[in-house]
């Protein structure tokens, strides 16, 4: 950029070189520079810089980006531990479910189980009959109730006599047995230890009723083992979560059965987590543990209908680290979403402020370093475009303007002086002039009766010849001649008197409405208060143009 002797003003050189000849601005001095030998004056280009240091503008807007960025990862990373929340206090509930569905069917089961027994114990092949009568009689049954299997009749010293897991049982004795002596004595069923079977994939329940002769004494035992089946349905339902696991097991620790299995069903863990529960008399419940297979889980789990001194459990458990592989793989793409977009947004701002802010800064400076030397006719010359760098330019024509304007305003302040000392003369004369009349007005009023059209006319005429005295003292205070006059007005007579006055000079097609408080009062000048009443009433009428 070269610039010609003529076109730098004195005014310029002398800013830049002080009277004592050295540089009052060395940077402005290592801008400008004359030619030798020529006279003229040039502008000496400065070293622009690298790209990525161009201005610190593009720093600080990539850093303002980064800062705008945290509070939406915080918001993600809260909306994130919120979730978990959820999923953990879902998968808890799920998982009580589970278990108190688990010992809903077993209840269901031993109920059923218990009447179906009761039924066998009626036919008396199966009470008393012969050892071929007997089997005969439990084939015939097992045809109708599937789920009772491995039928046994003991008699009332002990000896099976009929059925068994297999043939070589009969004959055996029992009667040294607990239970056996239990269900002797008792005429309800009488669950027994849970077992494992070697040929069915689930455990069996043993159920045990007393078998009745016909005189009321005791015949022997009828025992049956009921099927579990309801466990392999359980564990098969799509609902549950992944990852889930239930296990029965007994008071000692044998494992009856795990879905999945993993090599566990039929081992003796003492130490198993549900074990350890049922042994210190907790019945249900659902907390934080780990289980036999060493891993941390989320474990809910309740006894089931058993023996006093055999109690079995179940439960149905979920590694904690489950509950979290969602909320945490949801989190990861949520960041790394963000993160792409915040990388984005900063190359976009970073390639996009040399076009749209750094170029309008330099004409800013430019000008303002122009304005520096006097030149108050200078502008910036930004367009009309919404942003923090025009507000600048703005800011600097304002300032341009304004040093040219004070002049202006000094001799605007001197009229609007003038023009205040003439409005209070005036306002004065209109006021004695509103005296007279006023005064007139009441006179004649006076000679006129109570209630008259004439009379009310008359005082409607000195309504007006008050607000204009209030209107000349608006004026004497606007002067500075005449003090407002604020004291305690009702509000509500000022309305009243006001819509008297509405209601004669409106058109009949607008209705005055006044609703107002009595006890209202306000510290204001009556004067301004019928003012601003008859400003608000016009402007209301002006809008309602067909009545209202």
């Amino acid at each position: 950029m070269r610039a010609a002797g003529p076109s730098v003003s004195r005014r310029r050189l002398v800013r830049l070189v002080g009277a004592d000849g050295r540089s009052q601005n060395s940077e402005s001095m290592s801008s400008l520079s004359a030619a030798p030998g020529s006279g003229e004056w040039t502008r000496t280009p400065r070293p622009r810089p690298p790209w990525w240091r161009t201005s610190g503008l593009r720093q600080r807007l990539a850093l303002v980006l980064g800062l705008a960025a945290v509070p939406i990862i915080l918001a993600v990373v809260l909306d994130a531990v919120r979730e978990r929340r959820d999923v953990a206090n879902d998968t808890r509930q799920q998982l009580v479910r589970i278990v108190e569905t688990a010992e809903r069917e077993q209840q269901l089961l031993l109920a059923l189980a218990a009447q179906e027994l009761a039924l066998w114990a009626r036919d008396p092949a199966v009470r008393d009959g012969s050892t071929a009568a007997c089997e005969a009689a439990f084939v015939r049954l097992a045809r109708l109730t599937p789920e009772l299997v491995f039928p046994t009749r003991i008699d009332a010293r002990g000896r099976v006599t009929c059925g068994g897991t297999s043939s070589s049982a009969i004959g055996s004795n029992v009667s040294a047995n607990p239970l056996f002596r239990t269900v002797l004595g008792s005429g309800e069923a009488v669950v027994g230890p849970y077992m494992r079977s070697r040929v069915l994939p689930e455990p069996l329940m043993p159920v045990n009723l007393r078998l009745t002769r016909a005189d009321g004494q005791p015949a022997g035992v009828l025992s049956v083992g009921v099927r579990m089946r309801w466990l392999t349905d359980l564990a098969s339902r799509s609902d549950l979560p992944n990852e889930t696991v239930i296990t029965l097991v007994d008071e000692a620790g044998l494992v009856l059965m795990r879905i999945p299995d993993g090599g566990w069903t039929g081992r003796v863990l003492p130490d198993g987590f549900t074990s350890r529960q049922m042994r210190s008399g907790r019945t249900g419940g659902v907390t934080e543990g780990v289980s036999f297979d060493t891993i941390p889980r989320l474990i809910a789990y309740t006894r089931l209908p058993s023996a006093a001194d055999a109690r079995v459990g179940i439960s149905a458990s979920l590694p904690l680290t489950a509950l979290t592989v969602e909320p945490d793989a949801r989190l990861r793409r949520r960041l790394a979403l963000l993160g792409v977009a915040l990388v984005l947004a900063i190359l976009v701002a970073w390639f996009a402020t040399a076009t749209l802010v750094t170029r309008d800064v330099r004409r800013v400076a430019e000008a303002a370093e122009q304005i520096g030397t006097g030149d108050f006719s200078v502008r910036t010359g930004i367009g009309k475009a919404a942003s923090e760098v025009r507000q600048l330019a703005d800011a600097i024509d304002q300032m341009a303007e304004r040093l040219g304007e004070r002049e202006e305003r000094a001799l605007r302040s001197q009229k609007l002086e003038s023009v205040g000392r003439l409005a209070g003369g005036v306002a004065h004369d209109f006021n004695n002039l509103l005296t007279a009349i006023s005064g007139n007005v009441e006179d004649v009023r006076d000679t006129l009766p109570v209630g008259s059209a004439e009379r009310e006319s008359l005082d409607l005429a000195l309504d007006a010849t008050r607000r204009s005295g209030a209107l000349t003292r608006q004026l004497l205070a606007f002067s500075r001649r005449d003090a407002v006059q604020a004291s305690a007005t009702r509000t509500a007579v000022v309305v009243e008197d006001t819509a008297k006055l509405l209601r004669r000079t409106f058109d009949r097609a607008i209705r005055v409405e006044v609703e107002t408080d009595p006890d209202a009062v306000a510290l204001a000048d009556r004067g301004r208060i019928e003012q601003a009443l008859l400003n608000l009433a016009i402007n209301a009428r002006d809008a309602m143009p067909r009545g209202g």
